[in-house]
């Protein structure tokens, strides 16, 4: 959504300004948006007030850099870990094959395994 469009603006800025004098660089070391954090922009920085300087004049005033806030370090990691959902599978389930000959096809779970493996039915 937005934030996508914000994160390519701020990389061009950034890409422009790099080749610029030292004191018009952006003093950012990376930015990111994940889809379970809409409507954020994860910035990481030196100092807060780098992120406000980084979106100083930006196009649209879209983004408010005022509202910045310190992320806590035992939230830095999840915020940007990816989780994976484990799937638990039952008897007589109906499930899409993802690789093999097979891929795509619908099939029925005849045998599950507590280790992942199970036994279809095409």
């Amino acid at each position: 959504g937005k934030e996508r469009e914000i994160l390519i603006k701020l990389l061009k800025t950034f890409q422009v300004r790099q080749r610029m004098s030292s004191h018009k660089r952006l003093r950012i070391l990376s930015a990111f948006t994940t889809p379970a954090t809409k409507g954020f922009i994860h910035v990481e920085a030196w100092k807060a007030d780098h992120v406000v300087h980084a979106f100083e004049k930006f196009a649209g005033n879209m983004v408010y850099a005022w509202k910045t806030a310190l992320v806590p370090i035992e939230n830095m990691v999840p915020s940007i870990s990816i989780t994976e959902k484990v799937k638990h599978l039952r008897r007589l389930q109906w499930v899409r094959l993802k690789q093999g000959i097979y891929k795509g096809d619908l099939a029925q779970v005849e045998v599950p395994d507590e280790q992942g493996y199970v036994v279809v039915k095409l």
